[in-house]
């Protein structure tokens, strides 16, 4: 048996079940939030569309919250693809596949809603902006903590947040933890979706913003991250500040029509334009939620994080941002 561990909030295993390579997952966490979870997946499997690309599930086990899905072979993650594909001309491989995300997407959104009153929307993650109870104090990392601080001193990004409302007709069924690791893609350009712990009747633009998000993320990573090419004067405030200036303009420049095509691409599957500030909204609380899921990890919060800490806010606050980008 192929027992090999894979990382992730949950505990997840690689076996061979009946001949057939499956991922194990048990799902981890206090018990409110595991129950909250199987409910999500089975209201998920009550759903799930015909011919929808997404692994079998072959077993379930509601007491110990362990499943069993059938395994994509010669898969990678859409986002080891993109990174891949990062500062290289994109190919038209790479439009095709958001082409599908779109389509996927545009699928769960399409979901007959179960309605509840409470909205997954990213109002909701103003509320341990404001305060954390003893519980998650208690649990929070150093780098949590930090970020915490930084965030709840802000009284204008905590009201933009606190006041959002997901208008009505972005209110639908959705994935709930959309980024691009949660789609697969074969060696024959085949896309899938994975884990729906978070599905629940929620803001379509949550879902989108998980996506662009997940580009600009990378963009920044790579802006700050990869090898940099200054010369002697490099120590220099005002050099190294124009250096990265130049190098997240043609990095922007670079997504920005991939980022239109798949928002082309979902407009034309659910009939509907997207209201481009209201998403601009969405992917800023996004790379906010990556940092603090980042944060999880360290002791201290990362120069490089603060400063994704600080573009996700630009793009909450400064709603126009985005729109500058498509354009």
């Amino acid at each position: 048996m192929d027992n090999t561990k894979l990382i992730g909030r949950n505990d997840n295993h690689i076996e061979i079940i009946d001949n057939i390579k499956c991922i194990k997952k048990k799902l981890l966490g206090n018990s409110d939030d595991v129950k909250r979870r199987q409910r999500n997946l089975r209201q998920w499997q009550l759903d799930l569309p015909d011919k929808f690309n997404t692994p079998i599930l072959k077993k379930q086990d509601s007491k110990s919250a362990e499943y069993v899905y059938e395994w994509i072979d010669d898969s990678s993650t859409v986002q080891e693809i993109f990174q891949d594909s990062l500062g290289l001309p994109f190919t038209k491989n790479l439009y095709d596949i958001f082409s599908e995300i779109s389509k996927i997407l545009a699928r769960v959104h399409k979901i007959s809603p179960t309605k509840t009153d409470n909205v997954n929307s990213i109002k909701l993650i103003s509320r341990p902006l404001i305060a954390l109870t003893p519980e998650e104090y208690a649990d929070a990392s150093g780098a949590e903590l930090e970020c915490l601080s930084l965030l709840q001193n802000d009284s204008k990004l905590i009201q933009t947040l606190n006041s959002y409302m997901p208008q009505d007709k972005y209110k639908v069924m959705i994935h709930g933890d959309i980024r691009l690791d949660q789609f697969l893609c074969s060696l024959t350009n085949e896309v899938w979706i994975i884990d729906f712990e978070e599905y629940s009747f929620g803001d379509a633009l949550k879902d989108l913003g998980g996506i662009i998000g997940s580009v600009l993320f990378d963009v920044y990573i790579k802006i700050f991250c990869d090898t940099w090419e200054l010369n002697d004067e490099g120590d220099n405030e005002q050099v190294i500040n124009d250096y990265l200036l130049k190098r997240e303009k043609a990095l922007l420049r670079e997504v920005s029509p991939l980022l239109e095509h798949f928002l082309q691409e979902y407009q034309s599957e659910c009939g509907q334009n997207i209201d481009i500030e209201l998403l601009s909204v969405n992917l800023g609380a996004f790379l906010l939620e990556r940092v603090l899921s980042r944060a999880k990890l360290s002791f201290r919060l990362s120069e490089v994080d603060k400063a994704i800490l600080g573009i996700g806010r630009e793009f909450i606050i400064s709603k126009y941002k985005l729109t500058q980008i498509l354009s």
